[in-house]
């Protein structure tokens, strides 16, 4: 009778989570089958510890994988053109003296290219992808834009290993990488995952489990390097391949079955879908407000945002390929340990940095000055490499970058405390745009910067990023001096307000009773 009396307590819960669920829905909704598995995902899953951190480790492993792969075998590839053999590793060529030094920096600019290349082919279909299917999951659902880019990854991997096995041109990787930015690539994965993630959390646990997801990213890239290093010398490209491999598969499967990744949004009845060009004025509605300065603020934390991800996107690559020129010599280990360290040191000050200035109740702009703070120092002491040319001081130097991947995170919770609720698909989607705009833009801009001054001045590239981080340094300035960003100032617009769709104002306060 106790375990009756229990079974009948648990089913009562049940159904007044399912009748909040479907009140969420309006009307049209509760006349349709309740469906616990749709209906009720968002209360189910925010009773998990888990939910898609598992598949971000997956799909970091996989594309830093697959990344740090492509580019060491573009440059093997490209060093067979110009040496005719691939018998001499990196260190050894490049140490050789000014005999090959021609050589060296004819490969280093040839690889650049190609990383320019495969880049803008994923950079560049994914803002579009990233725009329109990340605004649909506010309709249709928040594991259509986890499931999709998985799938696209798994293509650009079975790519690189036909390239790889089958010795074809290097052009034929550029298929792969328009097929994963055609999916939506990394920046639709992410603006899926902080979707997801803003739909079960409150906005006190917000910004922890927001940074949770965007450090574990960076985790997952760096956990692969070190391993990779080793398994190129050994192995060679083509089994090395298959890890990527497998850890994306096993993402396909996590984010496309329902009882492992649970849905929170329940898709809309064919009376209540929209077409295109409705989905695309939901993304316009979105800087429509103008009331409490809201649109300033999104304006200015997406300039920010930008800036400050196209120093952190072209900043690791660009370092490695100044790594594996002269003086330094950096072979694949070395390499692997760069980056790992690169990734450990800022994961660790991000999340460290997180709880410490969120106990000490600072402001969300003084957090985010102090990440454009560290990661000025971090590449102005790249910079000034070329006065003391040591792999001790580029190792050295990420240590002054503890805190320097705590900025995006921290204005991704920032905006979505400024938006509604119903808008969070809208903002993470645009905000996944940024993310796909700075892939597109850090390549060739910091990728040409470095090849053609590369005979003059090989750290110049440092010194620009370091000067185009002043630009949102002095941005937040501003808005500090406008007084946003400081306790109880950092709602502009009220979570449950309605916008008038013709003047886009707010309606006038209530009055208390």
């Amino acid at each position: 009778m106790a375990g009756k009396e229990k079974r009948d307590t648990f089913d009562e819960e049940e159904a007044e989570d399912l009748m909040d669920c479907a009140s969420q829905e309006g009307p049209a909704a509760m006349t349709e089958p309740i469906i616990k598995e749709s209906e009720c995902g968002r209360e189910r899953a925010r009773r998990r510890w888990v939910t898609v951190e598992f598949i971000v480790i997956l799909i970091a492993a996989s594309y830093g994988g697959m990344a740090t792969l492509s580019g060491q075998y573009i440059r093997q590839r490209v060093s067979l053109d110009l040496y005719g053999n691939t018998t001499h590793s990196n260190s050894s060529q490049c140490n050789q003296g000014n005999a090959t030094m021609e050589i060296e920096e004819e490969i280093q600019k040839i690889t650049s290219k190609w990383s320019l290349y495969l880049n803008t082919c994923a950079a560049l279909p994914s803002i579009f992808s990233t725009l329109i299917i990340g605004t649909l999951s506010e309709r249709y659902g928040r594991r259509l834009p986890i499931l999709l880019p998985c799938i696209g990854f798994l293509g650009q991997c079975v790519g690189q290993l036909c390239v790889v096995y089958l010795s074809l041109p290097l052009s034929y990787l550029l298929f792969g990488n328009v097929f994963c930015g055609l999916s939506g690539s990394l920046s639709l994965f992410m603006a899926g995952c902080f979707a997801y993630i803003t739909d079960i959390t409150t906005e006190k646990q917000r910004m922890v489990r927001i940074v949770v997801i965007e450090i574990l990213i960076f985790a997952g890239i760096g956990a692969m390097q070190i391993g990779l290093g080793y398994m190129i010398k050994s192995l060679g490209f083509g089994l090395s391949l298959w890890i990527p491999f497998t850890a994306v598969l096993l993402s396909v499967i996590n984010a496309g079955i329902p009882l492992l990744l649970v849905e929170t949004i329940v898709p809309k009845s064919k009376e209540e879908q929209r077409d295109l060009a409705e989905v695309l004025k939901d993304i316009i509605n979105l800087f429509r407000v103008k009331t409490d300065n809201r649109l300033y603020l999104l304006l200015t934390m997406f300039a920010v945002s930008l800036l400050v991800g196209i120093v952190i996107q072209g900043g690791i690559a660009i370092t490695v390929l100044y790594g594996q020129g002269q003086p330094f010599c950096w072979d694949s280990i070395t390499i692997g340990f760069f980056i790992t360290t690169s990734l450990a040191i800022p994961g660790i000050g991000t999340v460290s940095g997180a709880g410490i200035f969120q106990w000490c109740k600072l402001g969300y702009l003084w957090i985010i000055q102090i990440a454009i703070l560290s990661c000025l120092a971090n590449t102005l002491a790249l910079a000034f490499t070329y006065v003391i040319q040591s792999t001790i001081l580029i190792f050295a130097s990420t240590f002054l970058g503890l805190f320097k991947l705590l900025g995006v995170p921290v204005i991704r919770t920032f905006l979505s405390t400024v938006v509604q609720d119903h808008e969070h698909g809208a903002l993470f989607a645009s905000l996944g745009v940024l993310d796909g705009l700075c892939s597109f833009l850090a390549s060739p801009i910091v990728n040409g910067i470095y090849y053609s001054t590369i005979d003059v001045l090989s750290t110049t590239v440092f010194f620009f990023m370091s000067a185009l981080l002043f630009i949102p340094f002095i941005i937040t300035g501003a808005l500090q001096c406008r007084g946003f960003g400081r306790e109880n100032r950092n709602r502009p617009l009220s979570m449950n307000a309605d916008v008038n769709d013709e003047t886009g104002l707010l309606p006038p306060p209530e009055n208390d009773q």
